[in-house]
C-alpha cells in the first residue's frame, strides 16, 4: 500500500515505510498510544484501559501489555518484530501467560484493587462506582474462568501467522487477534496505520467463544426488538422502541452487541447516546466533545436545564435512568432534536 502525502494539492510525496529496529519502539508506541489497537470492530464504543505495562505472571515472564474493556473483558498484547525467527512462538508465549493468570489470578485482581488502579478505572467509566463495582466483579469472573481476548501486535503479520490466528479462533475456545501497525514518517509526524487480523474469525457465530464476550452484531429492526423483550422485558423494550421511532425521524440508526442497544446520530459520525439492558442512558460526552464541542455543550446544557443531568454527574458518560415514566423518554428525545436543531 502507498501512502501519498501533499499540501493544497500539491507536492504530493511518497511516503516509504519505516522500518522498526527494536521491539522496546514498538511496546513503547503501544504504551503511549493504546488507542491504535483497532479493536472497534468487536464493539461498539471500544475503549482499552492499560492496566499495566510488564505486568509479571505469577509462573515467570512479563506481559507487555495488560488491558480491561468497560465490560470487565481482559487482553493480553503481547508484541514482536518480523524479523524474529520465533515470532510464531509468540501465540503459545500468549496463551501461557493467560494459563498462568488463571491458574492465580490473585496477583491480577490485587492490581486492579489498587487505588491508583481503581482511581484510573473510575475514571475511564465516567465516575459512576456502580459501574466500576461491575466491571471489577466482571475482571475477576473472566480471570477465574481464563477467559481472555490474546492480542497479538507486529509491525507486520506474514500469512502463515494470519492463517494460524484464524485457526485458532475457528478450532478453540480462545480468541487470538493479530493486529499489524504500519509506521511512516513525514517531518516531524509519526503516521501509523493500524491493521486488524482475526476479527472475523473470532466473531464467527459457528466457532466456540469464551463466555461473556460481546460480539458485535448487526441488528434490524424486528430481530431486535423480539430479542429485546427475552432480555429486558416488555417494559424497558417498549422503552427502547420508543427512541428508536424518535431517532429514525431525525436521522438515528439502529445497532448493537448482545448486552447493548445503541442509538447513533449523524453528528460527526459519533455515537450520542447508548440505552443498555440495565436500564440507563448514557449519554457519550468524551467522543461528542472531541468532534463536535458545539453541539455537546448544548446538549449538556439542555439536559441540565430539564433536570436529566445534574451538574454534579460524570463529565465523559453521564447515565440516566429510563425505568421511569413513559413521557420522560419522549422528553429525552425532544431535547435531543432540539439540540441538533440549534
Amino acid at each position: 500500500m502507498s501512502i501519498i502525502i501533499s499540501k493544497n494539492r500539491q507536492n504530493a510525496k511518497k511516503l516509504e515505510r519505516t522500518v522498526v529496529q527494536q521491539e522496546d519502539y514498538l511496546q513503547e508506541y503501544i504504551d503511549r498510544n493504546v488507542d491504535c489497537i483497532p479493536l472497534h470492530d468487536l464493539k461498539e464504543n471500544f475503549r482499552l484501559l492499560k492496566l499495566a505495562r510488564e505486568f509479571p505472571t505469577p509462573r515467570g515472564g512479563y506481559i507487555d501489555l495488560l488491558g480491561i474493556d468497560a465490560d470487565g473483558e481482559i487482553y493480553i498484547i503481547e508484541t514482536k518484530l518480523a524479523k524474529n525467527a520465533d515470532k510464531r512462538r509468540i501465540i503459545a508465549q500468549a496463551l501461557d501467560y493467560g494459563a498462568a493468570i488463571w491458574g492465580n489470578p490473585a496477583d491480577l485482581l490485587a492490581r486492579a484493587e489498587e487505588l491508583d488502579c481503581r482511581r484510573r478505572m473510575l475514571e475511564f467509566l465516567g465516575g459512576d462506582e456502580n459501574r466500576l463495582a461491575g466491571c471489577l466483579a466482571a475482571v475477576e469472573r473472566n480471570a477465574k474462568a481464563g477467559r481472555f481476548w490474546f492480542v497479538i501486535l507486529m509491525d507486520q503479520l506474514d500469512d502463515g501467522l494470519r492463517e494460524l490466528i484464524s485457526f485458532v479462533n475457528k478450532n478453540s475456545q480462545f480468541k487470538v487477534l493479530g493486529v499489524e501497525l504500519d509506521f511512516y514518517t513525514h517531518d516531524d509526524f509519526e503516521i501509523v496505520i493500524p491493521k486488524l487480523y482475526g476479527g472475523e474469525s473470532a466473531n464467527d457465530p459457528t466457532s466456540p467463544t469464551p463466555g461473556g464476550v460481546q460480539r458485535k452484531r448487526n441488528w434490524n429492526g424486528s430481530s431486535f426488538f423480539v430479542e429485546a423483550e427475552e432480555r429486558f422485558g416488555a417494559d424497558l423494550s417498549s422503552r427502547l422502541k420508543e427512541i428508536h421511532d424518535h431517532s429514525k425521524s431525525i436521522g438515528g440508526v439502529i445497532g448493537g452487541t448482545d448486552k447493548t442497544f445503541f442509538v447513533t446520530f449523524a453528528v460527526a459520525s459519533k455515537p450520542v447516546f447508548s440505552a443498555s439492558g440495565d436500564r440507563h442512558l448514557e449519554i457519550q460526552f468524551e467522543p461528542l466533545d472531541k468532534e463536535n464541542p458545539t453541539y455537546s455543550r448544548k446538549l449538556r446544557e439542555l439536559l441540565e436545564g430539564s433536570n436529566f443531568l445534574k451538574s454534579s454527574d460524570p463529565q465523559k458518560y453521564p447515565r440516566i435512568s429510563i425505568s421511569g415514566v413513559p413521557s420522560r423518554v419522549s422528553e429525552f428525545m425532544q431535547l435531543v432534536q432540539k439540540s441538533l436543531d440549534l
